[in-house]
């Protein structure tokens, strides 16, 4: 927990305040020799930035509408995403910061 606190600090410029314990999700793609995993972080303090403009395209609020249009690094963020916007209240209205789900 403590190396993904220090990159989305690193990489966001932000300090977690509240993740989920666990992991949403494991991707494993050995084709594309790919090991990600999805982290829910539910508050933070200071304003999300791409620090890392070398490794991440982009940082942005879409909402979920914003979803079917956009090139992610896997198929499945699609789906993924539109689950997490439905129940839960995010930080922006109708929003989820996206990082490394762009390509």
């Amino acid at each position: 927990m403590a190396a993904l606190r220090r990159e989305i600090k690193e990489e966001l410029g932000v300090q977690v305040v509240t993740v989920d314990p666990e992991p949403l999700i494991r991707i494993r793609d050995a084709a594309a020799d790919l090991h990600l995993g999805i982290w829910v972080v539910r508050r933070w303090t200071g304003t999300p930035v791409n620090r890392c403009a070398e490794e991440h395209d982009e940082l942005r609020w879409v909402s979920q509408h914003d979803l079917p249009a956009l090139e992610l690094a896997h198929p499945s963020y699609a789906a993924l995403l539109a689950g997490l916007l439905s129940p839960w209240a995010a930080p922006e209205p109708d929003g989820v910061a996206l990082t490394d789900l762009v390509e």
